[in-house]
């Protein structure tokens, strides 16, 4: 949508003027996943870790790795969430279909099947 291109271009811009600003990095790996540009928000979180590896922003960039399919990517940051206290049902749902998977050797369900935050 329009608004979604302006908030990409607001914060890419943002970025540009002031890299340190982790809220920036937040703000368009969000307007990315809503208009499901997914490996654009993944590079940009990863991006965002370096700035603020806080549990909140392992959380996000689990969800979406979990959202791109890499559901043993996915599992680690939102486990690395929920250690640091980033706590969410859709973090646990996430992570206790991983470790079910791992246990049964079968494949994690599709992201379609699972919540998006």
């Amino acid at each position: 949508s329009e608004d979604l291109q302006t908030a990409i271009h607001f914060y890419t811009n943002s970025i540009r003027i002031d890299p340190s600003r982790s809220e920036n990095y937040h703000g368009l790996s969000v307007a990315y996943r809503r208009s499901e540009q997914y490996q654009k928000a993944e590079d940009v979180l990863r991006a965002m870790l370096i700035l603020d590896s806080s549990p909140i922003v392992h959380r996000e960039l689990g969800l979406i790795l979990r959202m791109t399919g890499n559901s043993t990517g996915s599992a680690v940051h939102l486990a690395l969430s929920l250690q640091g206290g980033a706590i969410s049902s859709t973090a646990l749902l996430m992570v206790g279909l991983q470790r079910l998977a791992e246990s049964t050797g079968l494949d994690p369900p599709p992201p379609s099947l699972c919540p998006n935050s």
